[in-house]
């Protein structure tokens, strides 16, 4: 996304296209467990639901309100999503209910439509309060990938995706899900959120400086 803005594009068509370009990660990801998707489908059925509206909810938000006010939310966005990496993902003792559940999904869907980065790792951590940790990933994976589509949709309704750059990073991300299923377990994780971290922050303080400090 930072990318995306550094190179000269609104933060509203930079939101779309790079949502739009990361989407097909999760339908390949989804080819590895695909004996368990029908079953993971009943089971999250009602969160598909309440992430999907939310989810409308955004990305209409993200169309319709002017872009300037968006250029004033999108460093703290962008912040919001850097610090997903520090959101405990383990299993908690205090359990959600269904309701807590629902709503944290609902609220996961509104912020993926308005912005996306990031939804991953908080319905990790939603689901981590109410379910086994082997039903987390495949479960977070059909939500955000459903929540990506319908977003995907209305961004291309409203035609606020750049194509030119869409394609690249397309391809670019297609080409880090594939390496990633050789890297993982081979890097030391602290030092990926390290990583993550640093430069999440490092474009949110640029991102500071280009739309409030300007």
């Amino acid at each position: 996304f930072p990318v995306l803005v550094a190179l000269g594009l609104n933060p509203v068509v930079a939101t779309a296209t790079n949502s739009i370009a990361v989407w097909a990660t999760n339908p390949f990801a989804l080819i590895a467990q695909r004996r368990r998707v029908k079953s993971a489908l009943k089971s999250v059925g009602p969160l598909i639901i309440s992430a999907s509206i939310g989810t409308v909810i955004g990305a209409i938000a993200l169309i319709l309100f002017p872009v300037d006010l968006f250029e004033k939310f999108v460093p703290f966005l962008l912040l919001i999503a850097t610090g997903t990496m520090l959101i405990p993902v383990r299993s908690a003792k205090r359990r959600f209910t269904d309701r807590a559940e629902w709503w944290s999904i609902f609220g996961s869907g509104i912020y993926n439509g308005y912005f996306g980065p990031g939804q991953g790792v908080m319905v990790i951590a939603a689901l981590m309060r109410s379910r086994e940790y082997k039903d987390v990933n495949i479960g977070k994976t059909i939500i955000v990938g459903i929540c990506s589509f319908f977003s995907a949709a209305i961004y291309l309704f409203a035609g606020v995706v750049s194509w030119t750059f869409m394609a690249p990073l397309a391809i670019g991300c297609a080409i880090g899900g594939w390496g990633a299923g050789y890297l993982v377990g081979k890097i030391d994780i602290r030092i990926f959120r390290a990583l993550v971290i640093a430069i999440g922050f490092a474009a949110s303080l640029w991102l500071f400086k280009k739309y409030l400090l300007a």
